[in-house]
């Protein structure tokens, strides 16, 4: 009995030193994987390191070898930009330098929004330019420098010929006898004929012969008389 026991014994210690040596094994098989794992990393980077340091070097004896070529080339332009400059209502006044367009007195003012007779109208009401004296067929003179924005005919003004000046300043000419004599988009110059005063104006056509003359400002009427110089 007790040699049955012991055998018994014997066989539970011989299972238990196959398991640890199965253990053994298996650990001694994970770090050999390991060591191989790591040994093949190794290899990899150094082998990637001196690829990369053979590239290098021959990147940099290819530069010595090479000369160096020198390239001509123009160099971009530079473009400065400025702000315009701000000018007062007098400084533009006085640049543009405006003429009397025919050279006549002013027979009706303009009116700056009050009421005035007319004899056309036999009522009263607002003038929005000044009437120039002038003798029918006078010749009517570009009052500044400028291009022709408009030639056209008006309902109560007539022929009438836009020009535009610097500084958003429109001068108005109306009553003419034609505007066969300019084409718009033409450059004009101060003291160029563009046209003849005529009866056209049905609005004003009890006055004598003379020029309706406007001046505008960034679309808004103004008094001529501020701005004719001479």
């Amino acid at each position: 009995m007790k040699n049955t026991k012991k055998a018994t014994k014997g066989k539970k210690i011989n299972v238990k030193l196959g398991r640890y040596a199965t253990t053994a094994t298996a650990v001694l098989v994970i770090v050999c994987a390991l060591a191989v794992n790591n040994s093949a990393r190794n290899k990899k980077v150094k082998e990637f390191d001196e690829n990369a340091w053979t590239e290098a070097v021959s990147k940099v004896e290819k530069k010595v070898e090479t000369p160096a070529v020198r390239q001509d080339y123009e160099p971009e332009e530079k473009v400065v930009v400025t702000s315009a400059k701000v000018m007062t209502e007098e400084e533009i006044i006085e640049e543009i330098g405006m003429i009397n367009p025919t050279q006549g007195a002013i027979l009706k003012p303009f009116s700056e929004g009050e009421l005035v007779y007319s004899k056309t109208t036999d009522d009263w009401r607002t003038h929005n330019g000044a009437d120039l004296a002038a003798t029918e067929k006078g010749e009517v003179k570009a009052a500044a420098d400028g291009v022709i924005s408009k030639a056209y005919e008006d309902k109560l003004l007539g022929f009438v010929i836009e020009i535009v000046h610097t500084g958003g300043v429109t001068t108005r000419y109306g009553n003419l006898a034609g505007i066969d004599m300019v084409q718009p988009e033409a450059e004009v110059k101060k003291g160029d004929v563009i046209g003849n005063v005529g009866t056209s104006s049905v609005l004003e056509a009890g006055e004598e012969p003379h020029l309706h003359f406007e001046v505008l400002k960034d679309s808004t009427r103004q008094n001529p008389e501020r701005y004719i110089r001479n």
